[in-house]
């Protein structure tokens, strides 16, 4: 229970009890205050817990569409912080994860968050929404249309997608349309996924991402190795 929790944080860290009971005073009666909610956020980052925003998006799920896109948003990014997280997020709060991030949209104007919102989606393992969500904010912003992060976001998960289909050509599927598609499908996704990555490198990507995209070039030579020319025709009659 949330309660419980701001409760158990307040104990457990002194400097910030009086806020923490103060926060979970005012939750109960204004659950969705922005305000309220944004502190939240921020003492779940104070704390280094996850489970404080986790427990108020389940137990306010019936509540969430009342709350800002703002706040929608800051929940979603909370839950995903790769530095709250120890854990996987397990498949309901996934799903509660999926609706914040679909309620907040796609209407932001700040890069820097534009790509946290994507790397949320691809650790959702959210694909689709991923590619609707980056066509929309490009054609809002075309200047950002090559950025190198979320090039290398959108080619990793493309290279996501043909890892599906590959793994479906792996099943003992009999029906050949079924096959014929997934083959069709999953060479498309791997040439995208080159083409992304290597674009995102060229345009200087840095750190982490650029490894993140060596790594999954990498996969791909070793999943999918360039296929040797034919031999060229055996002529029994040289100069002929």
């Amino acid at each position: 229970m949330l309660q419980d929790t701001l409760e158990a944080l307040a104990q457990r860290t002194p400097t910030l009890a009086g806020e923490l009971r103060a926060l979970g005073t005012t939750l109960a009666t204004a659950s969705t205050d922005a305000r309220s909610i944004a502190r939240l956020c921020e003492l779940a980052r104070a704390t280094g817990s996850v489970k404080l925003v986790e427990e108020y998006a389940w137990e306010h799920q019936t509540m969430l569409d009342k709350c800002t896109k703002a706040s929608q948003l800051s929940l979603a990014l909370a839950i995903m912080s790769p530095r709250l997280r120890t854990n996987p997020v397990d498949p309901p709060m996934r799903e509660v994860t999926r609706g914040l991030l679909r309620r907040a949209g796609d209407d932001w104007g700040e890069l820097s968050l534009v790509r946290r919102i994507a790397r949320a989606h691809i650790d959702l393992n959210d694909l689709r929404a991923l590619f609707y969500f980056l066509q929309r904010v490009l054609g809002r912003h075309v200047e950002w249309d090559g950025d190198p992060i979320l090039t290398q976001l959108r080619g990793h998960a493309w290279l996501n997608l043909a890892r599906r289909e590959r793994r479906t050509l792996e099943l003992d599927v009999t029906d050949a349309q079924v096959r014929y598609e997934a083959d069709r499908d999953m060479n498309e996704y791997v040439g995208r996924a080159k083409y992304d990555l290597l674009s995102a490198i060229q345009a200087g990507l840095e750190g982490e991402a650029l490894a993140s995209a060596e790594a999954d070039l990498r996969l791909i030579r070793e999943l999918w190795p360039p296929k040797s020319p034919p031999p060229a025709p055996h002529n029994p009659h040289p100069g002929a």
